[in-house]
This record gives C-alpha cells, sequence and structure tokens, in this order.
C-alpha cells in the first residue's frame, strides 16, 4: 500500500483471529527497518516454498480488516 503496510494471507488456517480482521488477512508495516526485514524473511520462505505459521497482536493497527503480525516462525 502506499502508506508502507503489506497485506497477505496464507493458505492455512487463521484462527483467534480478532473481530476486526473480516478478511482473513495479514498487516504489518514494511515502510520501517523491521518491516523491511519481515518482507525480506517472507519473501525469502515464499520463494523457498518453506511453511511459515505467524502470530498476531490481536488488533487491527496497520490495516482496519487485517490483523497485525506480531512475529512469525520459520522451521
Amino acid at each position: 500500500m502506499p502508506s508502507g503496510v503489506v497485506i497477505f494471507s496464507v493458505s492455512g488456517s487463521h484462527t483467534g483471529s480478532p473481530s476486526c480482521a473480516t478478511s482473513g488477512r495479514w498487516a504489518f508495516n514494511a515502510s520501517t527497518g523491521q518491516g523491511q526485514l519481515r518482507m525480506s524473511a517472507l519473501l525469502t520462505a515464499y520463494a523457498n516454498g518453506k511453511p511459515v505459521t505467524f502470530w498476531g497482536t490481536s488488533a487491527c493497527d496497520a490495516w482496519a480488516d487485517s490483523e497485525t503480525l506480531d512475529y512469525f516462525l520459520m522451521p
């Protein structure tokens, strides 16, 4: 998005979503250094077909209908 927010969805289940996350998607701000590192890691995992597990903040601070990404794990 023009504001630097990245919005994405995954093929697995998204359990425990907050009521604001009506789209089933995740979002984070990629205009910061931390956000750019997240984006790089997620693109690398996607390019290599690696599984990723996501955890959210239980809020929709980055984008109104998408849960804000807290952290993720790539085994």
